[in-house]
């Protein structure tokens, strides 16, 4: 089974080099985003859908932390350390991208509550996952002979093991993955989420390596075959 929807012939990109068409500032939400460190755990429970439901009006539509604070105030529903993590963890995941789709190449997807799909890049979709490094994949780089197999190895183990609950799907996806040293601290995984100008960094050459490919008539996206046998688009860009 395949899940490409890669047609985009590269003379329709030709005329626009990558380039960031807007600025982001990240100084703002930044600020936001550090008030719910003090609430973030080292072993945070796992995400639920149950719990999912009591914090999902807080969750997508609190721009401050102080608004997360009042309505928990209000309505005091669930665990509030929960509410906290899930509101760091969605709007880091909003501000990244927001990253992507800052660049020409990339647009976002106007259904907000699709399920698949978070944006375009050069016309193919993709959903977007920013998560720390999985301990329980239990392998590193050396456990490999080349970084491709590894990162091969890693997509197919998130792929499996990950997003179980609403989000849960088989399509095109890019992992942002955040690897502190040799990634066992849960914590420092998860406060690499907010390091906005390594991200932007990062994507920057993903899309620059990316267009590149297509540039020269290759297929512009790594393919990777899951292990029920689907294949998708997929990448994995390491947050240090």
């Amino acid at each position: 089974m395949e899940n490409f929807y890669f047609s985009v012939p590269a003379s329709k990109f030709k005329e626009k080099p990558v380039k960031q068409n807007s600025e982001i500032f990240f100084a703002p939400i930044s600020h936001e985003i550090e008030q719910a460190v003090p609430y973030l755990e080292n072993h945070w429970k796992m995400q639920d859908n149950k719990n999912d439901r009591l914090t999902d009006s807080v969750v997508y539509n609190a721009q401050t932390f102080s608004e997360v604070e009042k309505c928990y105030e209000r309505h005091p529903k669930g665990d509030f350390t929960y509410l906290a993590h899930r509101w760091y963890n969605k709007r880091t995941s909003s501000v990244t991208e927001d990253i992507f789709c800052s660049y020409n190449i990339a647009r976002k997807e106007k259904d907000i509550k699709h399920k698949t799909i978070d944006f375009y890049i050069m016309d193919v979709p993709f959903d977007l996952k920013l998560t720390s490094f999985p301990k329980r994949f239990g392998k590193q780089r050396s456990d490999y002979s080349s970084d491709r197999t590894y990162r091969n190895d890693l997509i197919r183990w998130l792929y499996e093991n990950q997003s179980k609950g609403r989000r849960n799907h088989e399509k095109n996806r890019i992992f942002v993955v955040c690897k502190h040293d040799d990634g066992l601290n849960s914590r420092n995984n998860l406060l690499l989420k907010k390091d906005f100008t390594q991200i932007n960094g990062k994507v920057e050459s993903f899309l620059d390596y990316s267009y590149g490919k297509l540039e020269r008539g290759e297929d512009p996206f790594n393919k990777v075959t899951l292990n029920n046998g689907t294949t998708v688009y997929s990448e994995v860009i390491f947050i240090y």
